[in-house]
């Protein structure tokens, strides 16, 4: 159950490995990294991406889904990032920072930059910028705007600047995984101070230390131009090597294009429009495959630390405020017919928000989430209907415009349906809105994507009620308010006991299964396919010689290169 599944295939130039040294080597196409040659110098890459990132990159209130996660990867580093621990799980280690070390008790945390790194526009990554960057994402930075995410980095009582490279991160209370969150999905990049300055233009005036560089003029044929392209060029002084010494990024320039219909993407790949582009949809994937099989493309794919892919109740609003009324859709909903007939029976079913590499992770067979049964379910139903005096159960799924998404709500749609009694209307929207929808509470059940990742402690922000100061949490979408799911984070975050972690952890399925505040579908499968003279998908070796892991959507695309 630790196994790592992450696959690769690749045409005659040979593959790269998908994540970890846990894979039991079963995996349909194999896991072994190949030699792909040597990288060529130069080319431009255009990237297919599933959307537009709406509000752009200014990282302290972008709302990045993982469109938007792929492009600020090329465009800011962070402090740490996530590597194979070698044990078929993940751990986190210094990327940016030369060291993150904890003191004893885990209340205070010291951040040491390496030396030399400097932002695009030459400014230097030292002390007072990582400073900035996180008090501005704790809100404490005047005239920066946000944050978007205030919640995440309240335990913080102070960072203070110790010398030119070190700073220390004082918390309230032991915080055990501070550093997971320090990357935070590559949502936590280092912004130049010069962005922060310049708030007006803060969502797209991008300057990182990544290494590609945003091109600074207006035409249409560079920079960011909105639902059309976001152009960027190899960043000359970028910090990294690789293993023989090269200067990374080997790409002159990368494109990344939103093509929201999954099959106008494929379509790009094939016809020559797109060099790269990525997909969770399992009828598209059976098809890459083939096609690498047939070595027309080259293909990365991994479920390593995924995300879960389901059925987000809104438990603030009638009707699913009311736990019969979400039992009875827990016992009307059949994800595995989901799966069999939208993505190919390709992706694992999931029965929990952890996946099997993660430290919350519970045998499925222990947590006895109920198998389909519309009688059980319409009982369920009926008590609904006797405790609040309604007759018809109605609500809404949200889902994206994408034609697979409306087909995943259409069905999900006709399986409730089967209760009678039902009431249900389908509302798409585009990509770009779905999350500022979903912020408003504005759903029944929304269709999803979330929660990869090592640590269970970065998940916390989704469901806890309050922030420290007793307002709402406005991104625990659904506005669960569970006092033993608080407690549980509470807890956890500060327990230095890996086996008690652990434990605290494994009863957040258990309540997720007993309260049915979700549905949960399939771990979510992300595949990487690259035109056949494209190589690299799997990243170059981290700075300080560890293996890395491709988690969720995030493919770092430094290691891109292109035959001439």
């Amino acid at each position: 159950m630790l196994a790592v599944i992450a696959l690769v295939i690749a045409a005659c130039g040979g593959s790269g490995g998908g994540g970890g040294d846990g894979d039991d080597g079963d995996s349909a196409f194999g896991d072994a990294p190949e030699d792909e040659g040597t990288p060529q110098r130069g080319g431009k890459v255009t990237y297919g991406l599933e959307a537009e990132t709406g509000g752009g990159w200014c990282l302290t209130t972008a709302q990045l889904a993982a469109p938007g996660i792929q492009v600020a990867g090329a465009i800011y580093d962070t402090l740490t990032v996530p590597a194979s621990d070698g044990e078929g799980g993940v751990e986190y280690v210094p990327f940016l920072a030369e060291t993150v070390e904890p003191n004893a008790d885990f209340t205070q945390w010291t951040i040491k930059v390496r030396e030399g790194i400097t932002f695009h526009d030459g400014t230097p990554l030292n002390a007072e910028a990582v400073k900035l960057n996180l008090d501005a994402f704790r809100g404490e930075v005047e005239g920066v705007v946000g944050p978007l995410f205030p919640i995440v980095f309240a335990p913080i009582s102070s960072v203070d600047v110790v010398d030119e490279l070190t700073v220390t991160v004082t918390m309230e209370a032991p915080w055990v995984a501070f550093d997971a969150t320090l990357w935070g999905t590559g949502r936590i990049g280092m912004s130049a101070p010069a962005q922060f300055a310049d708030p007006d233009n803060c969502e797209r005036n991008l300057i990182g230390t990544g290494p590609f560089r945003i091109f600074g003029c207006e035409s249409v044929e560079c920079g960011w131009v909105i639902n059309d392209r976001f152009t960027a060029e190899a960043n000359p002084d970028y910090w990294r090597q690789d293993a023989d010494g090269e200067q990374l990024p080997y790409l002159a320039e990368i494109e990344f294009r939103p093509v929201p219909a999954v099959a106008q993407r494929a379509n790009g790949l094939t016809g020559g429009e797109l060099n790269v582009i990525h997909t969770t949809d399992g009828a598209t994937q059976a098809n890459l495959r083939a096609d690498a099989e047939a070595g027309d493309i080259n293909l990365l794919e991994s479920d390593f630390a995924p995300e879960v892919s389901y059925s987000m109740l809104n438990v603030a609003n009638p009707p699913f405020d009311n736990k019969n009324a979400r039992k009875a859709v827990q016992l009307a909903a059949d994800p595995q017919d989901l799966i069999d007939t939208t993505q190919d029976g390709i992706p694992e079913r999931a029965f929990q928000p952890w996946g099997a590499d993660n430290i919350g992770y519970v045998d499925p067979d222990e947590l006895e989430w109920p198998e389909r049964d519309l009688e059980q379910a319409q009982e369920f139903l009926q008590a609904y209907f006797d405790e609040t005096g309604e007759t018809t159960l109605t609500f809404t799924i949200l889902t994206t415009n994408d034609p697979v998404n409306l087909r995943l709500a259409q069905i999900v749609q006709s399986q409730i349906e089967e209760l009678g009694s039902t009431s249900i209307t389908i509302d798409q929207v585009d990509q770009t809105e779905i999350i500022n929808t979903a912020l408003g509470g504005q759903f029944g059940i929304n269709l999803w994507r979330n929660h990869p990742g090592g640590d269970p402690d970065t998940q916390r922000i989704w469901w806890f009620c309050c922030t420290p100061d007793g307002a709402e949490n406005f991104v625990n979408f659904q506005r669960i308010n569970d006092p033993e799911i608080d407690r549980i984070f509470d807890e956890a975050r500060s327990e230095t006991d890996p086996q008690a972690r652990a434990e605290l952890y494994q009863q957040i399925p258990e309540i997720f299964t007993e309260e049915a505040y979700n549905i949960w579908g399939w771990y979510t499968l992300w595949s990487f396919a690259a035109a056949s003279d494209v190589h690299g998908l799997f990243p170059p070796e981290l700075p300080d010689g560890q293996e890395p892991v491709i988690i969720a959507s995030v493919e770092p695309v430094v290691g891109l290169w292109i035959e001439q």
